[in-house]
């Protein structure tokens, strides 16, 4: 507690505030942040009083994305994996900051733990579809639906995605007929 003794007493009341919205609502707001590293700051005093607070480093997170510092966001998320229950959100998250740095391969992988935890998380299957294509590797991904499929008969999100698979696989063949796509 030496920590909060070494703060202004605005920014321990600011600190306190936060934590008591946090603990009511489940949510920290930070109403005081006039900007988004503000907003950090006030996030990194709270963690140094509760660490293992898995909304704490996804907020961190999404804060840090909306700076471009994926390589901190990843971070955030990587550490809330350990405390979070929802871990599907997460691996979402981590699948978003590798999409945007252009790392495919880890965004696959992290869209398919996503998936692995949720099988309805229409956002990690349309955002892995997404890099399966741009990686050129959404043909061979069907037999990776068609377990979703198998396990859950009525999954509209792995239904569209098999359709959609479909339509592209047909169009290239269209394209190639033409001679357009070799």
């Amino acid at each position: 507690m030496d920590f909060l003794k070494s703060l202004s007493s605005n920014r321990r009341s600011q600190i306190r505030r936060s934590l008591k919205q946090y603990q009511t609502s489940g949510n920290i707001h930070i109403q005081e942040a006039s900007s988004t590293q503000e907003a950090l700051d006030l996030l990194e005093q709270a963690e140094n009083l509760q660490p293992n607070d898995p909304e704490i480093l996804l907020s961190k997170g999404s804060l840090y994305t909306a700076q471009n510092k994926h390589a901190d966001a990843l971070e955030c998320y990587q550490r809330a994996l350990d405390f979070s229950e929802e871990k599907d959100e997460i691996y979402y998250n981590i699948g978003l900051a590798y999409q945007t740095l252009e790392k495919y391969e880890e965004a696959i992988k992290a869209y398919k733990q996503a998936v692995e935890y949720n099988l309805n998380h229409e956002g990690a299957l349309y955002e892995l579809a997404y890099c399966l294509d741009l990686t050129g590797q959404l043909e061979s991904s069907v037999s990776y639906y068609k377990k979703f499929i198998d396990e859950d008969p009525y999954s509209a999100a792995a239904w569209k995605l098999l359709r959609a698979n479909a339509e592209h696989s047909a169009m290239t063949a269209d394209a190639r007929a033409i001679g357009f796509v070799k």
